[in-house]
């Protein structure tokens, strides 16, 4: 990154607060003998599926989409296969469309789990609706905001995905 760019990066993660408060959520989580307080947890639940082109992780959300995109493609393949092809590019599209189909149906048959917090991080409003859109868990309790941290390295780490927030909101 230039200078300039990791100038914006820090004042972007000054602004977006960050501060654990695992402990904090713990207690609220925690069923005790204290008055139940209302709270909603987004993203909780992920899926993970192994396809022809690899391994695909996400939510709910994500997973709907993406099958939505399957049955389009596949529609839209198999509406090719009556225009006039060569033997050698029917048998291939048809090859496409066998394994789309089957990737397809692995994920209809994908089992949810819950997914675990490593730590909680109190977030702003602004950048709790961007997580959430972006898949990442989110407990909303008596208007707070709460980031739970999911993956310690990789992808959906929590530098990762700010990162990859941040390149969104300056892409804009």
């Amino acid at each position: 990154m230039e200078n300039k760019q990791i100038q914006k990066y820090q004042e972007f993660l000054r602004t977006a607060l960050l501060i654990d408060q695992t402990s904090l959520v713990d207690s609220i989580l925690k069923p005790t003998s204290n008055p139940q307080r209302d709270y909603l947890i987004q993203n909780s639940t992920g899926f993970s599926v192994t396809l022809s082109n690899g391994e695909l992780v996400g939510t709910k959300s994500l997973l709907e989409e993406i099958i939505a995109d399957y049955e389009s493609v596949i529609k839209d393949k198999q509406a090719k296969q009556h225009e006039h092809l060569a033997w050698s590019e029917l048998g291939t599209l048809q090859q496409e469309i066998r394994t789309l189909e089957t990737d397809l149906a692995l994920l209809e048959k994908a089992v949810f789990h819950e997914r675990y917090v490593y730590h909680w991080l109190y977030v702003p409003f602004w950048l709790a609706k961007e997580l959430v859109s972006f898949g990442q868990v989110l407990l909303n309790c008596e208007g707070c905001h709460f980031w739970g941290i999911t993956a310690i390295s990789g992808d959906n780490s929590r530098n990762s995905v700010l990162k990859s927030l941040f390149d969104e909101l300056t892409d804009l």
